[in-house]
């Protein structure tokens, strides 16, 4: 005799297995991108003030309490700037490698500060991948954070470093935070077939642009 009430049981009890293994997971390539552990996994052009206040030009210290005004944007802590005053300098302000593969799309975000004391020229970053920028930010004038963001696909598969490079200038302004960078993706997304064009090309599908990327070996 056959126990309809248990066969129905074991066909939902499999079915909701199957679905539950199935559901996606948002993989963050980025390492500390809240900065919670301090001073690392991540490299920079500018001098690192260590948890101190970065009073100086081309100066940086992660911090958990306010700098200038400016607070957190999540979690307890965040990357306090002191931006450069050499012209045409455009030093990298934060650098850190991702490992990517060609055809899965990728979400980058990031939230950038502005300060109330001085608070012009403020700061100004464009974010790039292995020097192909993806987006330009600009921090708000005022002590709060402002939230950027962008879509790409991959068309190459190798590390390459996402930078910030600092495009302001300025002795009084140009002091902004950095918190909550993440760039992440789906982990059941397929790659889609992309023919690869010599070189590689990198599809910026967020912004509509496109650039060559190469694999760079760089020294921390």
């Amino acid at each position: 005799m056959v126990d309809f009430k248990r066969t129905k049981f074991a066909a939902a009890a499999a079915f909701f297995t199957l679905a539950t293994s199935a559901q996606a997971a948002t993989i963050d390539l980025i390492t500390n991108g809240g900065f919670e552990s301090g001073s690392t996994g991540f490299s920079t052009d500018f001098a690192n003030a260590n948890g101190g206040f970065p009073g100086g030009p081309a100066t940086l210290s992660v911090v958990t309490v306010d700098f200038l005004g400016l607070s957190v944007n999540s979690g307890n802590a965040f990357l306090a700037v002191n931006g450069g005053n050499t012209p045409n300098a455009f030093p990298t302000v934060w650098e850190q490698d991702v490992a990517i593969v060609s055809g899965i799309s990728y979400t980058l975000s990031l939230a950038l500060g502005g300060t109330s004391a001085a608070p012009t020229p403020v700061g100004q970053l464009s974010v790039q991948l292995d020097g192909v920028e993806l987006l330009n930010a600009s921090a708000p004038a005022g002590a709060s954070f402002l939230t950027f963001g962008t879509t790409f696909t991959a068309t190459q598969t190798g590390t390459f470093a996402l930078s910030f490079v600092e495009q302001s200038v300025g002795f009084g302004g140009n002091d902004y935070g950095l918190d909550d960078i993440s760039l992440t993706y789906d982990d059941q997304q397929t790659p889609s077939q992309v023919p690869l064009p010599a070189g590689g090309l990198l599809l910026l599908s967020g912004l509509g642009l496109g650039g060559l990327l190469h694999r760079r070996r760089r020294t921390h």
